[in-house]
C-alpha cells in the first residue's frame, strides 16, 4: 500500500492531521539546527505494517535536506540510528 507522508513543523505523519495520524514522529529543530526526535507512535490497528519505518525514512530525508543530524529522545529512532546505513545522522555530542 502507498502512504502519503506529510511533514509539518513539529510532526512527520501519515493521516489527515498529526492528531489523527495512523503513524507519526514528533520532533523539533533546536537552536543549533539539530533535529530532536521526541516520540514515535503507530495506531494500534495499524501496527506491524512498517508505518513507523516509513515515517522514519522521511525523518532521514528531512535531516539530509537540512544537512543536520538527529538527537533521538525516542527509543525506536535511537535503535534505527544505530544501523550502519543511518548512523551518520545520529547526533554525537
Amino acid at each position: 500500500m502507498n502512504y502519503e507522508v506529510k511533514v509539518s513543523d513539529k510532526s512527520i505523519y501519515i493521516g489527515d492531521t498529526p492528531l489523527t495520524a495512523i503513524a507519526a514522529i514528533d520532533y523539533y529543530i533546536n537552536r543549533n539546527g539539530i533535529i530532536v526526535a521526541t516520540h514515535t507512535e503507530t495506531d494500534k490497528a495499524h501496527r506491524g505494517q512498517g508505518l513507523a519505518g516509513i515515517v522514519f525514512l522521511k525523518l532521514i530525508e528531512l535531516a539530509k535536506e537540512k544537512n543536520t543530524t538527529i538527537n533521538p529522545f525516542c527509543s525506536y529512532i535511537a535503535e534505527q540510528l544505530k544501523k550502519p546505513e543511518f548512523s551518520e545522522y545520529l547526533y554525537k555530542k
